[in-house]
């Protein structure tokens, strides 16, 4: 996708509204940063979910996709024999 700053967009609207309808898909930037998409309208396409349009915009570069969390570790049970655990429950109630 190429980009186009917002000057430029606006002297020469015409064509670049020209080349959309031609399907070219550009990237609007105001002083280097990305902040709209200048693309064909298609009445038929299905909206995209979010995941896929967060991933959009972490390929323009707009935001960063957070690290997928990783799963914590369980702690492993304590084998307490019957004895223990029932004495361990008294002296609690004393």
């Amino acid at each position: 996708m190429r980009q186009v700053g917002t000057a430029h967009l606006k002297n020469q609207l015409s064509a670049y509204l020209q080349k959309v309808r031609q399907g070219e898909h550009f990237v609007v930037t105001d002083h280097g940063k990305p902040i709209a998409q200048l693309l064909p309208f298609n009445k038929k396409a299905s909206p995209l979910s979010l995941e896929e349009k967060l991933a959009h915009l972490a390929a323009l570069g707009v935001l960063k996709l957070a690290k997928p969390r990783q799963a914590k570790k369980k702690h492993s049970k304590i084998k307490l024999g019957g004895d223990i655990a029932s004495r361990y429950v008294i002296e609690d109630r004393e």
